[in-house]
């Protein structure tokens, strides 16, 4: 939260979020979209779309009902960022997908994150979501689940820079 925090103090940045994380944050100001809708910048088209965060015990009465992804779309690639989620049926398409495998009844496991990948026809898969200190991501496991089921997959390092 305090790197978004510090991101918005830039007065030309504009935040867009969820009401139910507006709502949570009121001090950042930010734009509200929701499932649906379309956001335009010059030639790129971002999608907001509908995710669906688990719920457990974990999250301890923090339950999230209002939940999205963004589909950024620059007319040459799709590059979808699911946001954590559940794996459930979309017809959503992308070139990159950025998917959550920490799995622990909050986000995809890695069985559900490879399937999830393959629907999109994501010609590359970037986990996320796996570094939880608390509850982490078993890293062999997502490999082999990515591996098994032929998906280009790649990890990032923390402050990693990738093009894309």
């Amino acid at each position: 939260m305090d790197a978004i925090k510090e991101i918005v103090k830039n007065k030309k940045t504009k935040f867009y979020t969820s009401q139910e994380v507006a709502n949570a944050y009121p001090e950042l100001s930010p734009e509200i979209v929701k499932a649906g809708d379309i956001l335009n910048f010059n030639d790129i088209k971002i999608e907001v779309v509908r995710a669906v965060h688990g719920w457990t015990p974990l999250l301890k009465g923090r339950e999230v009902n209002e939940n999205i992804g963004y589909i950024v779309d620059d007319g040459e690639s799709r590059i979808y960022q699911t946001s954590d989620t559940l794996c459930f049926e979309n017809d959503y398409t992308c070139d990159v997908v950025f998917l959550p495998v920490n799995n622990h009844g909050l986000v995809m496991s890695p069985w559900d994150a490879a399937l999830f990948a393959k629907e999109t026809g994501a010609k590359l898969v970037v986990p996320i979501h796996y570094d939880n200190p608390k509850y982490p991501a078993d890293i062999e496991l997502v490999k082999k689940e990515f591996e098994a089921a032929g998906l280009n997959y790649r990890f990032l390092e923390i402050g990693e820079r990738s093009e894309l």
